[in-house]
């Protein structure tokens, strides 16, 4: 006789047309029709691939009974999982509650084997990633939804999200179930995978990853490269060690780094990552270092840090020195340890060391999933600073005069933002340095008296570099505004002589993207290096010999310029003659600023623009996951 393997679904939530949906979806067939609530627990099972798939058809919250819900769900053999059917515009409080007490009677472990499906056929997009009630919810089942629309009548797109459904399931069965119970659920895995370590090395260029990876895998990195999912059998234990490509030192678009980040991470499959081991050669911290390691947790999240293992290596036997930077220790909250590149004892130590940090976590890995919570979280978070900051706006100005002038410094790094906003101020008080890395890492304000009239100039990062993340770039764009409340007068985007890059084309696009429309009028370009063109042509020479983009980008900013010298210490007239055209430009708007009214207009905008870049990065984790999971079938 066969063995029937099963699985049991259960179908908690607020909107009985949505459950049913939902169940007739699993069952392949109209079996839930019902306009009536049912009053007891039912049952529906459908033979599916020699295994019995048992839908679990749940009360209205309201009128389920707790200790016969814990009693019931006890009774269920083999692998069970709960779905959280919601209907957000309906979700009260008072649902919530009672879906928590449900799970919680059931077992601690509930949540984990728990998915929120969320209606998007009645809602507004987007309006439930704002309440609270339905974003806890899927915070405690560890950041697992799926949106569903429950009127959907094209047959295929049907089938996709019920395959879709089944891979979340399978997925969430293997995270969270014993390995017996995988078996059972129909989701067996060889013994190869199930004790598999899988490390991710990471660590800048020349930081002996190569020589890591061949002391823990005992191959070349030539060889390895060939194929780098490859399983190596190590101290009696299958080790998978993949390479990240250094993070930091290079001008590659953050969303490039971020596919990097996702491709290393869906190697590793359903299981994840049981560490990242920064590898860092015994001696000093280089800033370097310190970029790569800020970098990955940028990619990965803070959630990331628990799972971070400090390597140290050496050649000989060296011990860590007593002095180690404690800031380090403190990102990396997995602990720290050293390997000797020669020594194949503490190679088997390593591997003991990151047994036990898997045991101490909980997920005991990094997964697909881990990085989608934190993302949301890390976005939700700056989505709160904005509205922070948006409170910040609706300061009256007192404490700026009539008579302040407020100037925004935006542009790419090393353009000389920081050094013109020196000029402006008369003195040295934006630290400047010559190179491609960015001194100023967030947004800086100083003022000073000029001409009898005080001055506020703000230096931001580098918003218009591709290495920015686009959250990061509006983050800082929402700064500005409320650093010069109420508002500044103009955005000074400041360009090199004799550069002008794809992002710098593109200027102005992310300022009005940020701010609006309305920024356009407020906005002028400042050319920096002006010494480069003494004796050549003027600055009109200039323009007119300059490619078309210039002088489109010109053309949007109303073709309003200046150029600065700031080498010339000495010629304030320069100043002058800027603060003139400001002043112009200022009359030409009405006499006013860009406002805080101007903002809010524009930030319906900028939220738009973060739900877009969360569902950008989690469409595109989703992806990297299906692939890894098909890859395994």
């Amino acid at each position: 006789m066969t063995s029937v393997s099963e699985l049991n679904v259960v179908l908690l939530g607020n909107s009985l047309s949505l459950k049913n949906s939902v169940g007739n979806l699993l069952l392949m067939k109209p079996v839930l029709n019902t306009d009536t609530e049912p009053q007891t627990i039912q049952t529906h099972e459908e033979k599916m691939n020699d295994k019995l798939l048992t839908v679990v058809m749940t009360p209205d919250l309201q009128r389920i009974n707790r200790a016969e819900f814990r009693s019931y769900i006890r009774t269920l053999s083999g692998p069970r999982v709960f779905l959280l059917v919601l209907q957000p515009e309906d979700f009260t409080e008072n649902h919530r509650d009672k879906l928590q007490l449900l799970l919680e009677s059931c077992s601690e472990k509930a949540f984990d084997q728990s998915l929120v499906l969320i209606s998007t056929a009645q809602s507004v997009p987007y309006v439930w990633r704002y309440d609270p009630r339905i974003l806890n919810m899927i915070i405690e089942c560890k950041s697992r939804y799926l949106c569903i629309n429950a009127k959907e009548d094209d047959q295929k797109k049907r089938e996709l999200k019920r395959k879709e459904m089944f891979t979340r399931i399978s997925q969430m069965l293997k995270e969270n179930c014993e390995p017996s119970q995988e078996e059972n659920a129909g989701l067996a895995v060889s013994e190869r995978r199930k004790s598999c370590l899988n490390l991710v090395l990471c660590g800048r260029a020349g930081a002996e990853k190569s020589s890591v990876l061949e002391s823990i895998t005992g191959q070349s990195s030539e060889r390895l490269s060939l194929d780098p999912c490859e399983k190596h059998q190590m101290c009696g234990r299958w080790v998978s060690v993949l390479e990240l490509p250094p993070l930091s030192g290079s001008d590659k678009p953050v969303e490039e780094v971020m596919e990097q980040c996702l491709h290393c991470l869906s190697l590793c499959g359903p299981q994840g990552v049981q560490a990242f081991i920064l590898v860092l050669p015994l001696g000093s911290l280089t800033d370097e270092d310190k970029s790569e390691l800020k970098i990955l947790q940028d990619m990965f999240s803070s959630s990331v840090r628990p799972f971070t293992v400090v390597l140290f290596t050496v050649d000989s036997d060296q011990t860590v020195p007593a002095l180690i930077d404690k800031d380090l220790l403190e990102l990396c909250g997995g602990g720290h340890l050293i390997l000797n590149t020669r020594g194949q004892q503490q190679v088997s130590e390593l591997l003991d060391f990151v047994e036990t940090l898997s045991a101490k976590n909980r997920p005991h890995s990094f997964t697909t999933e881990t990085l989608i919570h934190g993302q949301r979280t890390m976005i939700s978070a700056q989505l709160r600073e904005i509205q922070d900051l948006k409170k910040n706006l609706t300061v009256s100005g007192s404490e700026a005069s009539a008579d302040c002038l407020r100037i925004a410094l935006m542009g790419k790094t090393g353009c000389g933002k920081s050094s013109s906003g020196n000029t402006i101020l008369g003195r040295k008080t934006f630290e400047t340095k010559s190179g491609s890395l960015s001194v100023t890492v967030s947004c800086a304000k100083a003022e000073a008296e000029v001409d009898g009239r005080r001055v506020v100039v703000l230096d931001t990062p580098g918003l218009i570099d591709s290495t920015l993340s686009k959250d990061e770039v509006i983050k800082e764009m929402a700064k500005c505004v409320s650093f010069l409340a109420p508002g500044p007068h103009v955005f000074l985007l400041v360009l090199q002589i004799g550069r002008f890059t794809s992002e710098e084309k593109e200027a102005i696009k992310v300022i009005k993207q940020s701010f609006g429309n309305d920024s356009q009028k407020y906005t002028m370009i400042l050319f920096t290096r002006g010494d480069d063109l003494e004796g050549e042509c003027s600055i009109e020479e200039y323009i007119q010999q300059s490619n078309s983009s210039l002088k489109k980008l010109l053309s949007d900013c109303g073709n309003r310029y200046h150029v600065f010298n700031n080498r010339d210490k000495t010629n304030v007239s320069q100043v002058r003659e800027l603060i003139k055209k400001i002043n112009l430009m200022v009359q030409e708007n009405g006499g006013g600023c860009f406002t805080n009214d101007m903002f809010q207009n524009a930030e319906a905008a900028i939220m738009r623009e973060m739900e877009r870049i969360i569902e950008m990065r989690e469409r595109r984790i989703r992806l990297k996951q299906e692939t890894s999971l098909c890859s395994l079938l």
